[in-house]
């Protein structure tokens, strides 16, 4: 039992209980007292007023008694009485005045000469009733109810004032009772009928005082929602929490009264406690079975459906047909009990079977019979013992139970709750379309999940479902072929004997000509349309009824489910029929996807066991036990098996000498689960046979390895090759450095006999004329041998920038440019010359070498500079896949025919106007420090304002990030 269920009994209980203790206090049995005085039956009056506060749901009520001048109130939970005074003369004198049943009511402030009459009460007072106390035909007395809120009394409550009014006679003339114990049982069970209805009702429902339009109760699912408990929504108007006004709501009772309305339904909003409101559709129905007529509200919370944009009439409508229900179906009685205590039956004493026939005799009669008369299937079905259930329980019992008999087929929600000691009410709404759709919902659901049976008879059971759900003579699903000009019948469902798989039909000759080829689920009922269900050949069907909707895979329309009916349809389709064909539809898409993807899975296997069992590398999969679990061909034949026969073997079996080096690698793997790649081996220990093996671990559900995937690859052609470029490498490591050994000892041997040249010509100079021709051919032997010594210099440069090992590190190259301006800053300010830095990146090279290439692009720009200012600007483009450095300047520059000879070795251009500086080796060091960084160096032939080169320091991107 829920929460909500026991917090209801337990307040209802407790109701009943106080009801039971304030009876039998105003109607205890006096015959056997002598008579006694109304100023000594305090407690009995006190009873009796209290039971009027609970019935009439006032703050006060009391009674005046004029023998004895003595006026009796109960304020709330407060009881007191006190001595009458002349000043109530008036009010006494017009009381006399009354006939029974007559009623005085203020709705406004008493007038002055009621108002201290009644100076003792603490309250406005808004409402004030009276009816006379008659002794025969004298008034003795009168008795009236007070309550800060304005209320009216119809007949219902006229007639339970004079029951009270008879009661309290009685007191004052201490006669017998003359209200009997079963009149207030009828107003108990009539409380508690009303209670076990709304409370197992579902939905937002107020019982509302059909006179003066106050809330007697509202089912706790209300109350939650609007914040309020129990007591603080009892008295209040319906005004007070729904946006229909008093006088609205006034007329549309009284419409219903008259005839004129069955029931209302309007529009309007609900306020919460907290003052917040939602909008909400009040659906009003007046209940006149009980004795006291009320006005039942169904509130429906219409914020979702306004925010969905869509209402359907059909929703309203089946909770209309829910509360109806709800209000008819209800039977109260009483248990029969054997001599052992046992419940044999229950005696109906209150019936409404509303329109459902529960056995052969008619309805009407039910009252006065037994329970299992009335519902003869109740004992086979177990209808009767969760009726005893519940009763034993005490406690509120909401259970579904299922009713055949004769004509009768249905299911039920059944509410059964004891009253009292012996009473059970039951409250029953009819549920068999909610239970049959909920069967359908079950069905679907159960076979979308179903993977392991054949796509053909899932889709044949989708059918089966919807053409039962929709009650429709055929279904099918077609695949729309031929760019959407014919369908093809995939599969079929129904009682016609034309239905045919694989039959192919023109979209002319079927109904998708009109409604089917769209891309949204259609539903069409009244329809008088000619087409052919599915044979080519077959007759003309008129289509009288057509539900359809497409199916996509992978977002292309690839079919249509559709259900159609050549009979006339009672109705239009429902919401719930309409979600029905939109979920099948999806199911099957969610199908047909499934499948395509298990196709193309099955495909793409294929093809990796193509490639598993031709690749050349040896794949094998071995399990965390290091047993063979699968093996390629490649792998197989290694080891002279088949792929069969080494599965479940061990390497130790296979291997000829796996030793405990291996066994180590793969048990490390195992543990850490972490990859042991790259690993060469000598399998054959004579280098006739080289492996790379890597071992990766195959991870399982957790971090712990499951197994071993262990990739082998022939790696002797390459091993082979790298040992002998090892010894080219050698060879060649040998010759560079006897190279160099001659360099250095051509370099020495040559310093020599220049050196001795030059100090002959200086002398020769000396002792020879200045203007004479020995002097000229001395001064030139010394120059000669001046320039001899600046081009070793330059080789040996050359041959140093060649052999210097290669120190790449992250460099800032505006730096290495700033460094190089303030080396040259005193010449550059000689000529009146600048270097323009743009911004340039930080780049992974050798700092000293490019230090040294920047340095000699400068000074050649300085070498070669016109007749005007000398700009050299610096920058890099970064646009393309490496960044490339720019060297521009204003000067001569450099004919395009010379683009490819300037970086060869001693190379000088300019002819005459040629600089007396240089060797011709500077852009042969650029070159080559270039090209050492995988690079390369151009003169960009378009640049026609100086010279501009242009070099990069990488082959690409990637080579720059892996150095």
């Amino acid at each position: 039992m829920t929460g909500s269920g026991a917090d209801f009994k337990t307040r209802q209980q407790q109701e009943l209980d106080r009801f039971d203790e304030l009876w039998n206090a105003a109607t205890a049995d006096n015959s056997t007292l002598p008579k006694v005085s109304f100023e000594n039956s305090r407690s009995k009056t006190r009873s009796i007023l209290e039971l009027a506060q609970n019935i009439f749901r006032v703050h006060c009520a009391g009674v005046v008694c004029f023998d004895l001048m003595r006026e009796f109130t109960l304020i709330d939970d407060n009881y007191s009485f006190n001595d009458l005074d002349s000043s109530e003369d008036t009010i006494n004198s017009q009381v006399r005045e009354l006939v029974l049943g007559q009623v005085l009511e203020v709705q406004s402030e008493l007038p002055a000469e009621y108002a201290e009459a009644f100076d003792h009460i603490s309250f406005p007072i808004k409402c004030f009733a009276r009816f006379p106390l008659m002794d025969g035909q004298r008034v003795k007395g009168f008795f009236y109810l007070l309550n800060p809120r304005a209320k009216t009394f119809g007949p219902e409550a006229i007639r339970n004032v004079e029951l009270l009014s008879k009661t309290l006679e009685d007191s004052v003339n201490d006669d017998s009772a003359l209200v009997t114990r079963n009149e207030f049982s009828r107003i108990k069970n009539e409380m508690a009928r009303f209670k076990a209805i709304i409370e197992g009702a579902s939905g937002d429902i107020f019982v509302v005082n059909a006179s003066d339009y106050s809330i007697i109760l509202a089912n706790s699912q209300v109350r939650k929602k609007l914040g309020y408990t129990d007591e603080e929504l009892q008295n209040r108007m319906f005004s007070d929490v729904c946006g229909i006004s008093v006088d609205a709501f006034h007329d549309y009772v009284h419409a219903i009264e008259q005839g004129r309305l069955q029931e209302f339904a309007c529009e309007t909003h609900i306020v919460k406690k907290s003052g917040e409101t939602f909008p909400a559709i009040v659906e009003l129905t007046r209940d006149t079975n009980g004795d006291a007529p009320v006005v039942v509200a169904y509130v429906r919370d219409m914020t979702a459906r306004l925010q969905r944009q869509a209402e359907f009439d059909s929703l309203s409508a089946y909770h209309k047909a829910a509360l109806t229900v709800a209000s008819e179906v209800s039977v109260g009685m009483e248990a029969v009990f054997d001599q052992s205590g046992k419940i044999v039956d229950f005696f109906i004493q209150q019936a409404e079977p509303g329109d459902f026939k529960f056995s052969s005799s008619a309805n009407e009669n039910m009252v006065g019979k037994r329970f299992l008369d009335a519902f003869p299937a109740a004992r086979s079905n177990g209808f009767f013992a969760r009726c005893v259930t519940a009763f034993r329980s005490n406690e509120l019992d909401v259970f579904e139970q299922e009713y055949v008999h004769d004509e009768i087929n249905e299911y039920f929600r059944v509410s059964a709750i004891r009253v009292g000691d012996d009473f059970l009410q039951l409250g029953m709404r009819a549920i068999t379309e909610k239970k049959l759709r909920n069967t359908v919902w079950l069905a679907l659901h159960e076979l979308s999940n179903s993977l392991d049976i054949e796509t053909s008879e899932y889709m044949d059971r989708m059918l089966q479902i919807g053409r039962k759900a929709l009650g429709m003579r055929f279904a099918q699903i077609a695949n729309v072929i031929a760019d959407g000009q014919a369908i093809c019948v995939t599969n079929v469902d129904g009682d016609h004997e034309a239905l045919c798989v694989g039959n192919v039909l023109p979209i002319e000759e079927t109904v998708f000509l009109k409604y089917g080829v769209d891309c949204k689920p259609v539903f069409l009922s009244n329809l008088d349309l000619p087409c052919r269900l599915v044979l080519p050949e077959g007759e003309l069907q008129y289509i009288h009824a057509y539900a359809a909707a497409p199916i996509f895979v992978n977002g292309k329309l690839d079919s249509y489910v559709s259900f159609l009916e050549n009979r006339e349809r009672d109705s239009g389709f429902d919401e719930f029929e309409m979600g029905i064909v939109s979920v099948i539809a999806k199911f099957i898409s969610q199908r047909k996807s499934l499948d395509q993807a298990r196709h193309e899975l099955e495909a793409s296997r294929d093809e990796l066991q193509l490639i598993f069992d031709n690749v050349p590398a040896k794949i094998i999969r071995r399990d965390s036990d290091n047993r063979y679990l699968k093996v390629n061909k490649s792998a197989a034949d290694l080891f002279g098996y088949s792929p069969e026969a080494l599965e479940g073997m061990h390497p130790t079996e296979v291997i000829q000498g796996y030793n405990e080096k291996f066994r180590e690698i793969d048990e490390a793997v195992l543990k850490t689960a972490k990859p042991n790649l790259g690993m060469v081996f000598d399998c054959k220990e004579d280098g006739s046979l080289w492996e790379r093996v890597d071992v990766v671990p195959v991870m399982g559900d957790g971090k712990k390895a499951d197994g071993l995937l262990v990739i082998c690859t022939d790696m002797t052609e390459q091993k082979q090759a790298e040992i002998k470029l090892e010894a080219v490498v050698k060879e060649l490591e040998g010759a560079n450095q006897s190279l160099e050994q001659f360099n250095t000892v051509v370099s020495h041997d040559l310093k020599a006999p220049l050196r001795h040249m030059r100090m002959l010509a200086e002398l020769l100079l000396e002792a020879v004329e200045p203007d004479s021709e020995a002097a000229d051919y001395a001064f030139h032997i010394k120059e000669n041998a001046n320039n001899c010594q600046a081009m070793i210099d330059a080789l040996m440069v050359l041959s140093r920038v060649s052999r210097a090992e290669l120190n790449r590190a992250s460099t800032d190259i505006g730096m290495i440019v700033d460094s190089i301006s303030d080396v040259l800053k005193s010449e550059l300010n000689d000529i009146g010359g600048e270097i323009v830095c743009h911004s340039l990146p930080n780049v992974q090279v050798d700092a000293k070498l490019v230090a040294n290439l920047f340095q000699n692009l400068i000074e050649n720009a300085i070498k070669y500079r016109a007749d005007r200012p000398l700009r050299i600007h610096i920058e890099v483009d970064d646009t393309g896949d490496v960044p490339v450095f720019a060297v521009r300047d204003n000067g001569r520059g450099i004919c395009a025919d010379y683009s490819k000879s300037i970086f060869q070795i001693f190379v000088r251009l300019g002819g005459e106007d040629a600089p007396e500086k240089g060797e011709g080796v500077g852009l042969s060091i650029c070159r080559r420090i270039v090209e050492r960084h995988g690079g390369k160096i151009w003169l960009d032939t378009d640049y026609k304002d100086g010279a501009c080169f242009k070099f990069t320091l990488a082959q690409s991107r990637v080579i720059a990030a892996m150095h």
